[in-house]
């Protein structure tokens, strides 16, 4: 009885230990997503940030990278 008490904990420890292994590879994937704003009227520059939006969509298309998200304001956008 002993022994599967033993057994139980190892095995919950293991599950613990393999959970916090897939929270912390899910936070690192969401830290290094990024997003980028584009907009033809108040674009300055190639920052592609709210603050500082890119006008240059090929520019932010090059830089993306998986989980990356892109919003475009609205606007004539012609290439």
């Amino acid at each position: 009885m002993f022994v599967k008490k033993e057994k139980n904990m190892q095995n919950k420890r293991i599950l613990s230990v393999a959970m916090l292994f897939v929270v912390g590879l899910m936070l690192l994937s969401s830290v290094s997503a990024r997003d980028w704003y584009i907009s033809i009227n108040t674009g300055k520059g190639k920052k592609g940030t709210l603050e500082a939006p890119s006008k240059d969509i090929a520019f932010i298309i090059n830089k993306l990278e998986a989980g990356d998200r892109i919003f475009v304001a609205g606007g004539e956008y012609k290439g």
